[in-house]
């Protein structure tokens, strides 16, 4: 079977790129209002995100009020094609790119045909390297959506930075995407001459959905006897979709990711005949997660999914796989894509960033 990429958001009409251009620009001009000002507007809008200890970030809650003023249509109202493109949009609430000494395209070879990728390279000289999964709920999400987050990684934790275009959902199977990003750690380590990188600091990482896929990349290295990477980097990751963690009712209408858009990616994702216990689609259903490498696991406090990443972070320490767990309690899932309007999100992922670097020092 030849791989077949799932289809790409079309390029925008130039009054549809002028239109971006300028809620970009407004967008961005929201981490410039006074805090006084925007939490006396929040107040008044009697919306606050409390739930326990966790008070969701100020700024966060700001973006939230004027989408839902604007009356944005959540991207679980229509269809695949759709949200695909409204994903792209996340780019408006992101800080400018950094730039980058080298960016290049690439095709990864893979079981079923070659992999896209995209190389960031910050700056000359041999370099760790970071083999990054996009999130997107296995259904949306691509090298553009993640650019930002990719470059930023790139710059900030002084790696090459090689983002995997992996296989989607409902195209493909689910699993396809587990094999994709194997497939593409497999060809990372072969060829990190040829890529100008660290053969000994190698790591693998993602958000959410790729959080997921660089958690199931280690366990299939270890099945498989390929050497285990420097570090896994698990962001906000999705580890169990057999059980029902209660994070996910606590949280079920936290922005970005709620309850409604979770059944969404499930009816698009795991809809086929599917073992939701497979530790590839719930890599916290492993049998033995010893012997992994070292995890960086970060969890956000208004997140639905933020108890199964603690629930993984906590057995990989009880297999003596040694874990640091960052917390954020007062962002949501998706924060790595709100730094332009977040400056809570902009400061945790240069953190991040920063412990990923002494990581792979």
């Amino acid at each position: 079977m030849a791989y077949t990429a799932a289809p790409m958001a079309s390029e925008p009409t130039p009054f549809a790129a002028a239109r971006l251009r300028i809620e970009a620009a407004m967008a961005r001009s929201l981490a410039r209002v006074p805090k006084a000002v925007v939490r006396r507007l929040l107040s008044l809008s009697r919306t606050r995100h409390v739930v326990g200890d966790h008070r969701l970030d100020d700024q966060v809650q700001w973006a939230d009020l004027l989408r839902r003023v604007a009356r944005h249509r959540p991207i679980e109202h229509g269809s695949v094609a759709n949200a695909r493109r409204e994903y792209r949009r996340m780019s408006l609430l992101e800080r400018a790119p950094p730039r980058m000494d080298e960016v290049r395209d690439l095709e990864l070879e893979g079981e079923h045909g070659p992999i896209p990728a995209r190389m960031y390279r910050p700056t000359m000289g041999e370099l760790p390297l970071l083999v990054y999964f996009h999130g997107g709920g296995g259904v949306i999400g691509d090298l553009e959506t993640h650019d930002v987050v990719c470059r930023t990684f790139a710059a900030r934790s002084r790696v090459v930075v090689l983002a995997v275009d992996y296989r989607l959902a409902p195209e493909h199977s689910y699993l396809a995407a587990a094999e994709d990003s194997f497939a593409a750690y497999r060809w990372c380590l072969a060829h990190t001459h040829a890529l100008g990188v660290r053969a000994d600091r190698v790591a693998v990482g993602g958000d959410s959905r790729g959080g997921k896929l660089a958690a199931v990349v280690c366990q299939l290295a270890k099945g498989r006897g390929e050497p285990q990477p420097r570090v896994q980097l698990l962001v906000y990751p999705s580890t169990d979709v057999a059980a029902d963690f209660p994070s996910r009712t606590q949280f079920a209408d936290a922005p970005w990711l709620g309850r409604d858009l979770i059944r969404w990616f499930e009816r698009h994702a795991l809809a086929e005949p599917l073992d939701r216990t497979d530790p590839r689609v719930s890599p916290l259903r492993a049998p033995d997660v010893s012997g992994l490498a070292p995890a960086l696991v970060v969890v956000a406090g208004f997140d639905p999914l933020r108890d199964e990443g603690l629930a993984y972070a906590a057995r990989l320490r009880e297999a003596g796989v040694p874990v640091a767990l960052r917390d954020e309690p007062t962002l949501p899932h998706g924060f790595l894509q709100l730094t332009g309007i977040s400056r809570a999100s902009a400061v945790a992922t240069d953190a991040i960033a920063d412990e990923l670097r002494c990581a792979l020092q």
